[in-house]
């Protein structure tokens, strides 16, 4: 197919169009991305995009203009806006303590909390402090109800 019937094609926004066009010209999109990008995973990702805003706005191709130009300024554009993401993107920290991260609680959690202290406050004390016992390990930090083994009652 010749360029203008391949530029009328693509216009249409029909899948054969498309295709056609993604054939002929995502290799020269991938360079174009990938000498603006400087990553092989981010150039494929800039065709991607390319592609997907190509065929978004394919009834904006004026008929008589040339396609490869037009393509090649929206892939131009595409990697320039993923370069600028990722220039925003906070960097990756590598973790070091694990307990120097705290994640708020759930709310969840926090109403979990809230109806185990209710059930536990109207206990007697005796049986109040055998439950905490039992359900910390005897340990002085309570574990999660998630990790309490209770024995079903019959």
């Amino acid at each position: 197919m010749d360029e203008d019937g391949l530029a009328d094609a693509f216009r249409t926004g029909s899948a054969e169009g498309v295709r056609a066009v993604y054939e002929r010209y995502s290799g020269a999109v991938f360079t174009i991305a990938l000498r603006v990008l400087g990553d092989r995973d981010l150039a494929a990702d800039a065709v991607q995009v390319t592609f997907l805003n190509a065929w978004r706005s394919c009834g904006s191709l004026e008929p008589g203009r040339p396609l490869a130009p037009w393509l090649f300024t929206i892939a131009r554009r595409a990697a320039i806006d993923l370069y600028r993401r990722r220039a925003h993107a906070p960097e990756p920290t590598e973790l070091q303590d694990e307990a120097t991260i705290a994640l708020p609680p759930s709310m969840e959690g926090i109403w979990e909390a809230w109806q185990i202290r209710i059930a536990l406050d109207m206990l007697p004390a005796e049986e109040r402090e055998v439950v905490r016992a039992s359900t910390s390990g005897g340990s002085a930090t309570p574990r999660s109800p998630s990790s309490w083994r209770c024995r079903s009652v019959r």
